[in-house]
Order: C-alpha cells, then structure tokens, then sequence
C-alpha cells in the first residue's frame, strides 16, 4: 500500500533538538554560569576556570565551542528554568552535527552561512554589525524558516578559526 500521508516539511521540533542522524561529535560537561540558564541550542565557550565546564559565549567573548543540546532527560523541576538549563546542571554540548534552532530577526534560506544574533538568541544568515558572532565559516543554514521560527543548523565547530 502506498503512503498517502507524507509532508516535505520539517517535523515540529524546540530548539536544541538533534536534527537528523548525521555523524555527531557531542561533549559532555556542566552550565558553569553563576546565575544564567544556557539556553537550547545557544552557543557556549570553555570555562578556563573549571573541567569540562562550559559559560554562554557573548559578543565580548565569542569563541564558539559548541551549542546546548536538548534532552527529555532533564527534571523540569530542578533543572529546568524558564529558558534553559539552570546553572551547574549537565549538558551536552554538539561540537559537529546538525541541530535544530530558534531563528533570529530576519528570514532565512537554506544554504546560507550563519550567524549567532545575541539580541534574540537566535540565528540570522548575514553579519549584523554589533549584534553578531561571525560563525560562518562554522555554520550553515540547512532548512528554511521565518524570523523567530525555527531552522536546521548544520556546524562543526571542531577546528574553528
């Protein structure tokens, strides 16, 4: 018998979400953050200050490790805020994948390189001068989507420049 119910579109998805089955290089460690969440799929850098801890990357510092994963794992109770992972909780940070993200203030278009916008917390497909991390030799947009949507992110943030 023949399907008769297929989409082509994306299935629902949050943000933080794996995207497909392509090859993953994920790490664990710990939201090191005194007092802010680390948001789904939102970029994280290095703590130097302690193993395997990760701080949320920003525009004074933007050197990108990997994004925050979404799990159903988490407590929502005690993990849990109300935009992410609370501080010293677990998580899992996607080094190289494809990942499923919030869209910043404007459209975008598969295939084009990406870029973290830090006003949304979201992703945009060109450099917005003071609001940006230029990740677009790091990342690309892999599915459509409209501002403030979601989208599939294809990065390796492996051997970043």
């Amino acid at each position: 018998m023949a399907q008769t119910n297929y989409s082509p579109g994306l299935l629902p998805s949050v943000p933080g979400m794996l995207a497909d089955i392509n090859p993953l290089v994920t790490e664990s460690g710990y939201n090191s953050e005194a007092a802010t969440e680390a948001a789904f799929g939102a970029p994280v850098r290095v703590d130097p200050a302690g193993d395997r801890a990760f701080l949320l990357t920003t525009l004074a510092n933007p050197a990108i490790y990997g994004l925050v994963v979404h799990h159903d794992s988490y407590d929502p109770r005690v993990e849990l805020g109300t935009v992410g992972i609370k501080p010293s909780v677990k998580m899992t940070v996607l080094r190289a994948g494809r990942i499923t993200v919030k869209v910043g203030s404007t459209n975008v278009a598969k295939g084009s390189r990406a870029y973290y916008q830090t006003t949304t917390g979201g992703w945009v497909a060109a450099a917005i001068v003071g609001d940006t991390i230029d990740t677009s030799k790091q990342a690309i947009i892999v599915s459509s989507a409209a501002a403030g949507g979601t989208c599939v992110l294809e990065v390796d943030f492996r051997n970043a420049p």
